[in-house]
This record gives structure tokens, C-alpha cells and sequence, in this order.
């Protein structure tokens, strides 16, 4: 590239690019990014940040109030003057945060957040490049899944590590009327950045569960609006030299004063939006995460076939019902958001369907860009796009693939331009006039054809005169529930219950408030009343005939998914409350 002119935060270059993030930003690796931590030139974050290709990672936006572990203290807290920068890829697969500040703790400290592709999790890295005076080595900059993160980041627990997500509020409520309160960023509502109002007329704010918990009027949300409009032509005013604040790719335009964000609510440039942006590719990775746990329990072979049916709104049978029971241990009602119930069912809490950082009581985490557009609507999109690509039997099924599934394409006028961020598989409203229609019956068939051979791979009982399958069937049988040993029954009668390691009674046992379903009430108390000892017993023998202690080794044993909380369980303890609960289901 040629040499950098600086005029104020504008950057001229001799090799110019149009302003904001779009899909043709020159690629970034981690391991690209690693290669300029431990260079031999990079001596300090600035270092670092100015050899971070401006064409490139053109994605940022400015966090005022933060609740991560870079927002600092004192005068070196997070704040309108001195925010937190959040840099990512257009697509959103990799993030670095920094501050600027010298006076905050975290000064010299990168954190990273970034999507693996090939394992679809998320993961995180530190780079501590070190403060004045206090170089770190090369060799000693890279600190690889930081406890720091995982305190933040942790979804739920699975196969005893903990999955990560973003932390990220849902659209349009990047702030509220009260600014030093939770995740604030500049352009608080969405993404406008001027003293043109738009908060006024947006009734519809004011019952976001962030700004009713802030207890904001729409004059007050207004003040805020405006204040935050005047700060940040004082950041830009008085940070304009500041060299940490200016290795970010602005805009090449010194008029263009509220760049990244968009000047007005008629800009329909989504490039001008970098917190819709963060968004959409968060929501999207926490989408393929899921799908990717999902996949990795061994019911999904036949669950695919029946989310894909929920999916696009066919009716789900009682048969159909009855086979999810016996696959996953909870059959779920006619009403049932079936990736809901498959994800309580294998490990998933409420926190893995949003990418709040402290849930509101509402976890349906918004997109904010059509009707519907929810976690839930991409993971089924991904699930039926899988299907549709792999399956030759569904791609035959009906007579308009793109009424089956489409990528979702809003009409932004850069659209286009970002179209690496819409390769989202999304179910629509058209799939009404579709309902139990050739497709619906396709899924059912595949699903049905592939619970069969589930069950088979399971436990075949088929008693004859022949001694030797008899005898195979009680083999089979006791596989099901097995000869216990009494000591360790009697180990994990007290491991289950409230003030012990377990805790199971907790949550999973008739007349405690948890606010699990009925289905998940299985561990009798057998301190309770009769009449609760008694509706415990039922749920437990009615879950074992449906398949439950197979669920049972698979969370508690082979996964350790359950108990989710933080517990000190042994191998040992574990196969104790196993056994107590197969003592209770004889």
C-alpha cells in the first residue's frame, strides 16, 4: 500500500477502498493475526493495531458502557471519551477488543473471540502485548482459552467443558436512557448517530425488557439520544490524534462525521450499521453452535427429520410424538418449539438461545430484521438446509425448492455487497400455503424410516421358543435396568438431595418450584408427602418405557451434561445417583 495521509480520523490511501465493512474486505485468519503478535516488530498494542491491514476487518463499533473485564476503574474506566473498541470480519467470525486508555488495567490486552468453522464452537484467546516498560516476549503473548473468558462467555456444559457464546444485546436496544447501565454502545438505537431523532416515535422500545427494567419515558430516552449524539462529536473531536483510536479503517471522508454509524433512519446502507452487523453474525454463529450440539447427540439422526417438520409449521402427530419421547426422554406437546424441548432435553439451558448477557426473562434473542427472526428460525433454517442439500428423497419433495427453504436477502440498498452475512437458511411465512403438504410427508418418512433404524440399533426384543434368544432378551432386559449394588444405591440416595453434591432434588422432583416441565420431575423425594413421592414415581416408570434411562447414562455418564450447574460430581458419585434413580424406576 502506499503511504498514509491523516487528516484528522479521515485515512487517505493510493490503494483507497469504499468506507465500511462488505464482503470483499481482504481476508483475515487468527493465525494471521497470531503471526503479527509475535513478530519481532510488534514491541506494544499500537504496534500491533498498526499493523493490522486497513483493508481488512473493517467491521467496529465503540462500547461506552461495558460489562466485560476491559471496562476498568476510576479515570481509567470504559466511557463515552475513552471506549471500547470491538473490531471484527464483516462476517463476524473473528472479533478483537481493546481499549485506549493507558490508565485502564487492560491496557495492552487484546481479547479475541472467534468461530472455528471446522468444530463450530466458539472460541478465545488473549494476546497480552504487554504496557510501557512491561514487553511481553513473543513467545509469552498468547494465552489460549483465558478462565477470564469462559466466567463471561460460558454457555452450557457439555461433555464437562463449557460451550461459549457471544455476549451481545438483541436488536435494536444498544442502549437506554440510562447510559452507564449494562452493554452500551454508540448509536444506541439503531445505529443512528446524529441529532436527528428517531427514539421519539418508537413506542415500540419502550417495552423492551432492557428499557422497561431502565424504567425509561420517551423524553428521557430522547435526552439520552441527544447527549449521546454531542458526546460522540466530542470523542471524535478530541481523540482525533490519538493513534490507537486512528488504526481503525475509517472513512476516507473528513465530512462524514458519523462514520461507522449512519447519519439518519432513511440511511439504508447496512454497512452503516455495525451494531445491526454484530447482530446478525452473532445470532448467526450461536445458530451453528447449537445446530453443531445438536448433531452431536445421537438422537439427531432421526431429530433432524422432525425439526425440520416443525420447522416449516407441518403438524406434528401423536406418533410423531411419541418417537421423539422414546429418542430423547421428553415427549413434547402439540404446542412445543421442538428445538427448545430437544435442547432441554440434551443439556441446553435458556442462555444458549440468546446472546444477552443477563436474561430479562425474555430469551427469544431478536434479529430485529423482518417478522420471527429468532435463534430458533436460523438453527431450523440450518437443520432443513442440511437436509435439503444431503437427502436425495426430500430434494425430490414438492415442486418449488424455494418455497422450502431460501436465503434470507433483506432489501438493503449494499445488500449485495454483504451477502456473506446472508447466507442464512431461514424458514418463512410462505410455508403456510405448504403445511402437511409433499414435503411434510417426505420429512415424516425419512424421520420415520430413521427412527426405525435407531430403535433397532437400541434393544431388539424378539422372545421366541429358542432358549438362546430368550436368554439374549434378558440380557437386553437387564441392560435396561441392570442388577443395582445396594451400596451404591444407598451412596446415591443422599448425593440427590438438596444439601449434597448432586442436588437433583432441586430441580427434578414433584412440588419444586424449578420451572422445568412435568416431564422433568423423575427423582422421587422420598422426604416429601406421599401424594408428590407418589406423582414422581409415575413421571420416572412413564419416562423408562419410553426409553429414559438411556438418556440417563447419556447426560449424567457419557456426557456429564446433568446436573448443568457447577457441581464437584466424581465418575463415582455419578454411577451412584444413576443407580438410585434405576432403583426408583423398578
Amino acid at each position: 500500500m502506499g503511504k498514509l495521509i491523516v487528516f484528522g480520523f479521515a485515512f487517505l490511501a493510493m490503494s483507497a477502498w469504499a468506507a465500511g465493512p462488505n464482503c470483499a474486505e481482504a481476508p483475515m485468519t487468527v493465525d494471521k493475526l497470531e503471526a503479527i503478535v509475535q513478530s519481532g516488530n510488534v514491541h506494544s498494542q499500537q504496534d500491533f493495531l498498526d499493523a493490522i491491514p486497513r483493508d481488512s476487518m473493517r467491521l467496529f463499533t465503540f462500547v461506552t458502557n461495558s460489562l466485560s473485564l476491559q471496562r476498568g476503574f476510576g479515570d481509567g474506566k470504559v466511557s463515552p471519551m475513552w471506549p471500547r473498541v470491538l473490531r471484527s470480519t464483516s462476517d463476524g467470525k473473528i472479533t478483537i477488543s481493546f481499549v485506549c486508555d493507558p490508565r485502564n488495567p487492560s491496557y495492552g490486552k487484546v481479547e479475541v473471540l472467534y468461530f472455528d468453522e471446522k468444530t463450530n464452537e466458539l472460541k478465545s484467546v488473549e494476546w497480552d502485548l504487554g504496557r510501557k516498560g512491561k514487553i511481553a516476549q513473543p513467545t509469552e503473548r498468547i494465552h489460549r482459552d483465558p478462565i477470564s473468558c469462559a466466567s463471561c462467555h460460558a454457555g452450557s456444559t457439555f461433555s464437562g467443558k463449557a460451550s461459549l457464546k457471544f455476549n451481545w444485546p438483541d436488536y435494536n436496544i444498544w442502549g437506554d436512557c440510562q447510559r452507564n447501565r449494562g452493554i452500551t454502545a454508540y448509536g444506541a438505537d439503531d445505529d443512528i448517530m446524529s441529532s436527528v431523532n428517531s427514539r421519539l416515535d418508537d413506542n415500540d422500545r419502550l417495552t423492551h425488557p432492557q428499557v422497561a427494567e431502565a424504567d425509561c419515558t420517551q423524553e428521557a430516552d430522547l435526552a439520552a439520544h441527544l447527549q449521546e449524539a454531542a458526546d460522540y462529536a466530542n470523542f471524535r473531536n478530541q481523540q482525533k490524534d490519538n493513534p490507537c483510536f486512528k488504526s481503525l479503517p475509517w472513512s476516507e471522508d473528513p465530512n462524514d462525521k458519523s462514520f461507522p454509524y449512519r447519519n439518519d433512519a432513511m440511511n439504508n446502507n447496512l454497512g452503516r450499521r455495525p451494531n445491526a452487523l454484530l447482530t446478525i453474525n452473532y445470532a448467526r454463529w450461536l445458530a451453528r453452535r447449537n445446530v453443531q450440539l445438536f448433531k452431536n447427540n445421537p438422537a439427531y439422526p432421526v431429530m433432524k427429520y422432525f425439526l425440520a417438520m416443525n420447522g416449516i409449521g407441518c403438524s406434528l402427530e401423536e406418533s410423531d410424538r411419541k418417537k421423539i419421547g422414546k429418542v430423547i426422554g421428553v415427549t413434547p406437546s402439540s404446542s412445543d418449539n421442538l428445538s427448545w424441548t430437544y435442547g432441554k432435553a440434551i443439556g441446553f439451558q435458556d442462555k444458549d438461545w440468546t446472546l444477552e448477557f443477563h436474561l430479562n426473562g425474555d430469551t427469544q434473542y431478536i434479529l430485529g430484521l423482518g417478522d420471527a427472526e429468532t435463534v430458533t428460525t436460523m438453527v431450523n433454517g440450518e437443520v432443513i438446509k442440511e437436509i435439503r442439500t444431503n437427502d436425495p428423497a426430500i430434494q425430490s419433495a414438492g415442486s418449488d425448492s424455494d418455497i422450502f427453504v431460501h436465503d434470507y436477502n433483506p432489501g438493503y440498498d449494499d445488500a449485495g455487497s454483504l451477502s456473506c452475512v446472508f447466507d442464512i437458511a431461514k424458514v418463512a411465512d410462505m410455508f403456510n400455503g405448504w403445511k402437511n403438504g409433499p414435503e411434510c410427508d417426505a420429512l415424516r418418512a425419512a424421520g420415520n424410516k430413521a427412527f426405525d433404524q435407531y430403535s433397532s440399533q437400541a434393544i431388539s426384543c424378539n422372545p421366541t421358543d429358542n432358549p438362546t434368544a430368550v436368554s439374549k432378551l434378558t440380557d437386553e432386559v437387564d441392560m435396561v435396568i441392570p442388577k443395582l449394588d445396594q451400596a451404591s444405591v444407598d451412596r446415591g440416595r443422599k448425593l440427590v438431595r438438596p444439601d449434597s453434591k448432586g442436588k437433583c432434588i432441586m430441580c427434578h422432583s414433584a412440588g419444586v418450584d424449578s420451572g422445568l416441565p412435568p416431564d422433568f420431575r423423575f427423582v422421587p423425594d422420598e422426604e416429601a408427602d406421599a401424594s408428590k413421592l407418589e406423582e414422581s414415581h409415575a413421571v420416572l416408570h412413564a419416562r423408562v418405557q419410553e426409553g429414559f434411562l438411556k438418556t440417563l447414562d447419556y447426560r449424567l455418564i457419557k456426557t456429564a451434561t446433568m446436573p448443568p450447574l457447577e457441581n464437584s460430581l466424581s465418575a463415582q458419585d455419578r454411577e451412584d445417583i444413576k443407580a438410585y434413580i434405576e432403583s426408583m424406576a423398578k
